[in-house]
């Protein structure tokens, strides 16, 4: 038996699956022109890195990973004094966050010793930090344009710390 016409487009979308959820993406940033001043935070504390600090847990049965205590403790801390910088500007200049315009953004990661260290691991916990703390929309491309200046420097004499600079990126 065929079904014509109208009855046949009424029975389609009756049996048509539902969409499945999506997370919503950010909107790509405005192409005006952004505030000229460039952001500068500097947080105390070694950084750890996100990759090598992961622990397995259960999850409803299944098994799962997650960042251990000791990160996941360092990121809160992190993001309540980023959180409380941004207040503070926002409060002296009207600044308003999160940024709306892509940027450039350098992070230096100053240590006191020799060992092997890879930036781009390193980088992983303050840009995630970034994010939550609502400073940066996203970490993705088309909000953080280059990483230019991001580099670990060695300096004995200081505490280990890191600083942030963020500022409009230019083609």
């Amino acid at each position: 038996m065929r079904i014509k016409g109208a009855l046949r487009a009424k029975i389609l979308l009756a049996s048509s699956p539902t969409q499945k959820k999506t997370t919503r993406r950010p909107e790509p940033p405005p192409t005006e022109g952004p505030p000229a001043q460039p952001l500068w935070f500097s947080l105390k504390g070694p950084v750890p890195v996100k990759k090598n600090s992961m622990e397995v847990f259960h999850k409803q049965g299944h098994l799962a990973i997650r960042p251990n205590e000791k990160y996941r403790t360092w990121e809160k801390a992190t993001v309540r004094k980023l959180w409380a910088s941004k207040l503070n500007l926002h409060q002296d200049s009207g600044r308003i966050f999160p940024i709306g315009y892509s940027a450039k953004v350098a992070i230096l990661i100053y240590v006191r010793d020799r060992r092997r260290k890879d930036l781009l691991n390193l980088m992983a916990g303050p840009m995630d930090a970034l994010v939550k703390a609502g400073i940066l929309v996203d970490d993705c491309w088309e909000w953080v344009r280059s990483h230019d200046g991001s580099q670990v420097v060695l300096d004995p004499g200081v505490a280990e710390h890191f600083e942030v600079f963020i500022e409009p990126w230019r083609p």
